[in-house]
């Protein structure tokens, strides 16, 4: 048979989602520190943040708010990475809503990335521009 605008939903299934790696560096705040690349991408109901940036002048903090289809599945809860737990070097925080904060120690750069769930609804629009280079 031939799928058409009736019978599509019948035919297909959704069995992979690939965002792309979206550049969001745009859309951040930063203060004290130079901001290289924050970027987003999901896959089905993965999201990888990766946030590299250049060395602190004081207290260095970036900052964004995901966008729909991006933040986390727990509404408790939030995740942290940090680059070195003794020294709290750099550090990202996603919240449940949505928020991310990137803190980056005197001196210190960050370069690094999180993975973590995303809810089942996927984006109805992508966030930043279309990344074309490796992360």
């Amino acid at each position: 048979p031939t799928a058409n605008s009736t019978t599509a939903s019948a035919w297909w299934r959704l069995i992979a989602y690939d965002s792309g790696w979206r550049d969001i560096t745009a859309d951040a705040s930063a203060t004290n520190v130079a901001v290289s690349l924050l970027a987003v991408r999901r896959v089905l109901h993965t999201v990888a943040y990766a946030a590299t940036t250049g060395s602190a002048s004081g207290a260095g903090s970036v900052t964004h708010t995901l966008a729909s289809g991006f933040e986390p599945s727990y509404t408790a809860r939030h995740f942290q990475i940090a680059s070195n737990l003794s020294t709290n070097d750099a550090r990202i925080t996603i919240a449940a809503n949505g928020a991310t904060t990137v803190n980056i120690a005197t001196g210190r750069a960050a370069d690094m990335q999180i993975l973590y769930n995303a809810p089942a609804t996927l984006p109805t629009s992508l966030p930043g521009t279309e990344l074309t280079a490796p992360v």
